[in-house]
């Protein structure tokens, strides 16, 4: 092959430190009226990071959990100083922004989707308070979402397979700007 056809690569908007990185997924308008969104969602950012290697080390769920529970004002404190508490030098804050889903879907388009805002915070930065967000450069954070339509909807039936495959679609889309990659079929670089 002459490499005539040779795909280009996007690089990443932002790259994520070798050190430990905490994903914190937040719905503080209780959007998601389905609850387990969060943590599914989280999850599937994290297994995303490590499919992409755009993280080395992620902090796992078990010890947030556990940090949660031995610390009673742990809903209290900011993403920066959770993080912090965590031992993360950096964290993924995303925040659920919009949520519609069904078992029973009556749109023939996006019967599922989701909205969330994303940022990378620096747990290490304690004195200046613009310095604390890292990526992106807007307050409001990068706005990324998902939709499933009707058809797979109805293939997943259940909301426990909705949420997962729902999850998983806003996961690779957040996760993609983390890493250096090819270009997708019908995407500009």
């Amino acid at each position: 092959m002459t490499g005539l056809f040779k795909r280009p690569t996007v690089e990443a908007e932002f790259k994520l430190t070798d050190q430990p990185v905490l994903i914190v997924v937040d719905d503080f308008q209780e959007h998601a009226y389905w609850p387990e969104t969060t943590t599914v969602l989280a999850e599937e950012i994290a297994k995303e990071l490590k499919r992409a290697e755009a993280a080395q080390q992620i902090v796992p769920a078990a010890r947030i959990k556990r940090v949660r529970q031995a610390h009673p004002d742990f809903d209290e404190r900011s993403t920066r100083e959770i993080g912090e508490l965590l031992g993360a030098d950096q964290v993924i804050a995303v925040e659920i922004r919009a949520f519609h889903a069904s078992v029973d879907p009556t749109q023939a388009s996006a019967a599922a989707r989701i909205s969330v805002a994303v940022k990378v915070i620096n747990v290490l930065e304690k004195k200046s308070r613009s310095k604390v967000r890292l990526w992106p450069p807007s307050p409001e954070g990068r706005v990324v979402y998902a939709e499933l339509s009707a058809a797979r909807v109805t293939e997943e039936k259940t909301r426990k397979a909705i949420i997962k495959a729902l999850t998983a679609a806003l996961a690779e889309k957040v996760v993609k700007n983390f890493y250096d990659r090819k270009v997708e079929d019908f995407e500009t670089p």
